[in-house]
């Protein structure tokens, strides 16, 4: 069978996922959202022999809408969604910074190195603010057919769920993974490799793109887990860190993740 899919950076381990627990039985067909935005006649071609179709909703391009896909391609598409969530932050204060690009820190405090420990005990939302973010993710559920607003509601006081608002850890990565799994299993009587249940990590020391959580957030919202093993570094040492390189004369631009785990 052939399954096409169409979305952001988090497909690169759903592929891993698809391939490990069905080793052999797919042709998996990955084409990343925002570099084909301009490809759309490579997309159609893809979905001329495809069984299925994982994508994620895009809201901007008309070519690439439920409504006009559904003109040429009438099998399968599930729609996974791309989940976001800004509950745990707020940017009102943030700094530009000259050594580093959008996609190795895209938000950073207002902070140098006297205001770190402050920084890491401020008040940065609300009860209401959260609610309303929240009620945001109903929304990203309600464009999509894969349900996680009750998973995170369940398990977000004492899982990380979010490194940023743009990036959610591999806990609920891992979950809608493994909804794509059992919807794979169930729509085409495939046999898994391995058991469908998903492990929940509360200290998942993570890398990717980071912006700590606030004490006084954690104890807002009842997080219970250890806020500095979210990511790779403690909250501290992450801050401190990119101040540093950001406050040094000498130091070079840091262009990408990987490189800011180098230095």
């Amino acid at each position: 069978m052939k399954l096409v899919l169409f979305g952001n950076c988090h497909f690169d381990n759903l592929v891993k996922h698809i391939n490990a627990f069905y080793p052999g039985v797919i042709e998996i067909h990955y084409l990343v959202s925002y570099q084909n935005l301009d490809k759309f006649e490579n997309f159609k071609k893809q979905l001329l022999d495809a069984d299925l179709l994982i994508m994620n909703p895009v809201q901007n391009y008309n070519d690439f809408s439920m409504k006009n896909i559904r003109l040429f391609y009438q099998k399968p598409i599930i729609r996974f969604p791309f989940v976001r969530f800004y509950g745990y932050w707020n940017f009102e204060k943030t700094r530009p910074l000259s050594k580093f690009k959008s996609n190795t820190v895209a938000n950073f405090p207002d902070i140098d190195f006297e205001n770190v420990d402050d920084f890491l005990d401020t008040d940065t939302i609300t009860a209401d603010f959260f609610e309303e973010q929240l009620q945001k993710l109903v929304e990203i559920e309600a464009n999509s057919d894969i349900l996680f607003y009750d998973f995170f509601i369940n398990h977000h006081q004492h899982f990380p769920m979010f490194r940023d608002p743009y990036h959610p850890t591999q806990n609920i990565l891992k979950f809608l993974y493994n909804q794509v799994l059992i919807n794979l299993k169930d729509r085409f009587g495939l046999t898994p490799a391995k058991h469908l249940v998903p492990k929940l990590d509360a200290e998942p020391c993570e890398y990717g793109h980071y912006y700590p959580i606030s004490n006084k957030t954690a104890q807002l919202l009842g997080l219970q887990y250890n806020l500095d093993k979210t990511f790779l570094w403690s909250r501290k040492h992450y801050l401190e860190k990119i101040i540093s390189i950001e406050k040094d004369p000498n130091a070079e631009s840091v262009t990408d993740l990987e490189e800011l785990c180098s230095r």
